[in-house]
């Protein structure tokens, strides 16, 4: 994993092996995410991953500040953290989203008839920090969301600042050109991003391998 950008001694939080690990464990929820949607498994894995390996010591402060923007204390598991500061939104839990992009993805799907429920607004704080609380300490959701976060970004991301042209939803014929322009939408329209994304294309074969073989 070293020779795609994941050394063991990053000072990154997790170990790659807890990352994988971590993935691995919740394969009901990503399996029946991308049956459900028909898509590649490995789409979703190679995001959490990615995003999973890479949290850090400053993930958890900005994740202190939503908590205190929110309830107006510094919660217990980050009383010893320093420059915590009040934050309305952060991105957290294995996907390392923010609590914004997940209402606005769940409210795509919803909207296009993908999934049932109730629509919430961008604008409450109450909207952003239950979806934001839910995807900190729910790894099957927050990976589930992943696979409404895609769908979301290859239908031009609804309702964000930084829209783009809607591309083919994910699928399972996907192109490696499609693979990589959605991998690179969930981090964004500017650099790192485009970057990253090419280095994620490996982790996405290998995902694809040991998915094949698991069959």
């Amino acid at each position: 994993m070293q020779s795609i950008g994941f050394p063991e001694d990053d000072g990154r939080i997790y170990t790659t092996t807890q990352c994988l690990e971590t993935i691995i464990a919740r394969d009901v929820a990503v399996t029946n995410t991308a049956r459900a949607f028909g898509m590649r498994k490995a789409l979703i894995q190679t995001t959490a991953f990615w995003e999973f390996r890479h949290y850090g010591n400053e993930d958890l402060v900005k994740d202190a500040g939503v908590w205190l923007y929110h309830n107006d204390y510094v919660p217990d598991w980050a009383k010893d953290l320093p420059g915590v500061v009040s934050l309305r939104d952060s991105s957290t839990g294995v996907a390392q989203m923010f609590g914004l992009v997940g209402v606005l993805c769940w409210n795509n799907s919803i909207r296009t008839g993908l999934v049932t429920g109730t629509l919430k607004d961008p604008d409450k704080d109450a909207d952003i920090f239950a979806m934001w609380d839910r995807l900190r300490t729910d790894n099957d959701f927050a990976l589930i969301s992943v696979g409404h976060a895609h769908i979301w970004g290859a239908d031009g991301k609804p309702g964000s600042v930084d829209k783009e042209i809607g591309i083919r939803r994910p699928s399972l014929d996907y192109k490696e050109s499609e693979i990589y322009e959605v991998l690179r939408r969930y981090q964004g329209p500017k650099e790192p991003a485009f970057t990253d994304a090419k280095k994620r294309m490996p982790l996405y074969y290998i995902f694809e391998k040991y998915n094949r073989m698991m069959r």
